[in-house]
């Protein structure tokens, strides 16, 4: 039996956003389709749906206006 640990962080890029929602959707791009994406904003946590080497992000709580 053999193990492999792969100890090399994916590189993640988050994608510039001017919304005018409270409730916007937060995408990049991540070079593993495997990684877990996690997005904080405003205070609040979100696990991206990752989908081959883009992620997006649907808030759940409104940000603050300016957030």
């Amino acid at each position: 039996m053999s193990v492999t640990y792969d100890a090399t962080a994916p590189v993640v890029t988050v994608s510039s956003l001017v919304a005018k929602t409270s409730l916007p959707t937060l995408t990049g791009t991540v070079d593993d389709s495997t990684a877990t994406v996690s997005v904080t904003a405003g205070g609040q946590t979100v696990t991206a749906t990752v989908s081959g080497t883009t992620w997006t992000a649907a808030l759940t709580t409104a940000l603050a206006d300016g957030t």
